[in-house]
């Protein structure tokens, strides 16, 4: 079975109306891995999984637009009577230990040499700089590559990382024209950069600013990338 992809939000740092934040589910054979999980996020996943069958979940860093759902389905965990393993940066130490609640987690650092295998997939991390400590995450098994980047600024490492992928999911939260201003996220150009140099053979965009249009994206992003350009629409399924 191959892996694919669901879009639970994709805006970023809040949601348009009818929309949600960062929230993606990985599947392949049985195996079910949350990444992110921001405002929104928890019943849109509801629609096409029970969280009692998540098998991990990963936060790519601890800003409320990729964790905020986290404190509530919490709350239907300790219901359950059950446990998900969590994995998420430690930094900030104070927001780390807000994930904790009544054992309803257990709570793995990320790191840099972070290895690990969930069913049939491997997975791996990357640091990329943000306003907090931010982690992109590799996720393979024996013919498939996905990599998700988080929240980053431009970083040639990324390249290196994401080389050959299937499927690159790479925010782009702002547009190139305010750069200027020094963001700590990607222009949609940049994203579109990024996946031709790793020759991705599919580049999704993600973590739109709902102050832009979807339009204005487009108007961005066309004719940048060689490949097959995406732009992650929330509740679709992928094929990765």
């Amino acid at each position: 079975m191959e892996m694919k992809l669901t879009v639970l939000g994709n805006n970023g740092p809040y949601p348009t109306a009818n929309g949600a934040c960062s929230g993606y589910l990985i599947e392949h054979d049985d195996t079910k891995i949350l990444l992110d999980c921001g405002n929104g996020v928890m019943s849109n996943l509801l629609n096409v999984c029970d969280i009692m069958k998540l098998d991990a979940i990963i936060l790519t860093h601890l800003h409320p637009d990729h964790i905020s759902d986290i404190f509530i389905m919490r709350y239907a965990l300790q219901r359950k009577g059950i446990q998900i393993p969590l994995y998420a940066p430690s930094s900030p130490s104070d927001e780390y230990k807000r994930l904790e609640y009544k054992n309803v987690f257990d709570i793995c650092e990320i790191y840099q040499d972070l290895k690990l295998t969930i069913g049939q997939l491997s997975i791996t991390f990357r640091e990329f700089k943000h306003v907090l400590r931010n982690y992109g995450i590799c996720i393979e098994t024996e013919n498939k590559k996905f990599v998700y980047t988080g929240d980053m600024i431009y970083d040639e490492n990324i390249i290196e990382f994401a080389s050959n992928s299937d499927v690159l999911l790479i925010e782009a939260g702002v547009l190139h024209r305010d750069l200027k201003f020094n963001p700590p996220h990607l222009s949609a150009k940049q994203a579109c950069e990024i996946g031709k140099k790793s020759k991705v053979k599919k580049l999704f965009l993600t973590h739109f600013n709902p102050e832009y249009t979807i339009d204005e994206y487009i108007k961005e992003s066309i004719n940048q990338f060689d490949g097959l350009l995406v732009l992650a629409t929330i509740m679709k399924t992928y094929q990765i």
